[in-house]
């Protein structure tokens, strides 16, 4: 399945709770949303307080039932949107430019 309609969440602050951030990802799939993504960064600076840890928040999303309880597949894709590791310069962190 190609994602043609997703909603890329930012996990911080009110939205840091893996729970809460579960509970979006099923509502989302209930109104017809194809995807459902967390930011994969762990490190956040002021006027950030918290910041739910990606894969945590993830795991809680493949963890819950859909809202009738039916136990029936997702169809909703999830997961992180963040930069590609081979795009990242490791002496820098910075991201590499594309090549062609």
């Amino acid at each position: 399945m190609s994602a043609q309609r997703g909603i890329f969440v930012a996990p911080f602050d009110e939205l840091y709770d893996p729970n809460l951030l579960a509970g979006l990802a099923a509502r989302a799939e209930e109104r017809g949303w194809d995807g459902f993504f967390v930011w994969d960064h762990v490190r956040y600076s002021a006027p950030a307080s918290a910041v739910a840890d990606p894969w945590v928040a993830l795991s809680a999303i493949a963890a819950r039932t859909p809202p009738d309880h039916s136990f029936a597949a997702s169809r909703i894709a999830f997961g992180v949107a963040a930069t590609s590791w081979s795009r990242v310069d490791g002496r820098s962190g910075r991201t590499k430019p594309y090549a062609g």
